[in-house]
């Protein structure tokens, strides 16, 4: 059996998650949230031009130019993203929050602004 003091502090999993090489954000997974966000806008707007296709027809008819027509559609991207944006950050700040006074609860550590 192993015990506690036998694993050496650079094969333990939480040396890697509190050392300043473990925290860099540098790798390879450290875009993969944007990525994937900007692959569902992506597919959000492609689906929304195939769906609305006769209507962007209509509105090449009427005059309007394909710049004009891809500006509305992005104008759907700059929605969606700054609602991800604002709700990201809201929940993500409550989150965070919420763990860490669980955390401070748990580990019985007292918050500086009470000392």
């Amino acid at each position: 059996m192993t015990r506690l003091s036998d694993v050496p502090r650079y094969d333990d999993i939480s040396a890697s998650c509190s050392s300043p090489a473990g925290a860099s954000s540098s790798g390879p997974r450290a875009r993969e949230p944007e990525v994937i966000a900007a692959s569902l806008v992506g597919a959000m707007l492609s689906r929304i031009v195939v769906t609305e296709r006769e209507q962007i027809a209509f509105l090449e008819a009427f005059g309007y130019s394909n710049r004009a027509a891809a500006l509305h559609y992005l104008a759907h991207a700059e929605v969606a993203i700054a609602l991800g944006v604002v709700l990201g950050t809201a929940v993500g700040t409550w989150f965070g929050r919420c763990y860490t006074s669980l955390y401070m609860n748990i580990l019985r550590i007292h918050s500086a602004a009470a000392r």
